[in-house]
Formats: structure tokens, C-alpha cells, sequence
């Protein structure tokens, strides 16, 4: 989901969608963001996707239990 929508989606909506409130999902996301800073300090290989991304497939797999097959056509 890119900025836009995301900013556009009205929250009941995106609670629908993710199960979490928009203001829970941007503190898990900060929250989320500062841990990977600490961790790239050890090195390793970067992840593909942003961790908002990340975040929102494994919400909507946990609310739904969609398939990869089905997360991987919505967040191209």
C-alpha cells in the first residue's frame, strides 16, 4: 500500500483491513523501524520490502490467513 492510499483509506476501513487502528499500526511501525536500525549496525543482507510492507502482510495474515500467493498480487 503506498503513501497515498494509506493516508486516503479512512481508519475504520483500514481496521477492517488490518485489525489494528491507523495510530497503533504507525506506532508498531516506528517501533519496527528503530529495531531494524539497531540490527543493520550487525550487518547482513537488507530486506526486500519496507518494513511498512512487511508489517501490513503480516497483518492482514493474521486477520485473514490469506495465502502468500494472495499478499504478494496486492503489494506489488
Amino acid at each position: 500500500m503506498d503513501e497515498e492510499t494509506f493516508h486516503r483509506m479512512r481508519d475504520t476501513v483500514f481496521r477492517r483491513l488490518t485489525g489494528v487502528k491507523k495510530a497503533t499500526f504507525l506506532e508498531m511501525q516506528s517501533i519496527l523501524e528503530a529495531a531494524e536500525e539497531r540490527k543493520k549496525a550487525h550487518g547482513g543482507h537488507p530486506p526486500t520490502l519496507p518494513v511498512r510492507e512487511r508489517l501490513l502482510m503480516t497483518l492482514e495474515y493474521w486477520r485473514e490467513y490469506r495465502t502468500y500467493l494472495h499478499m504478494a498480487l496486492l503489494h506489488k
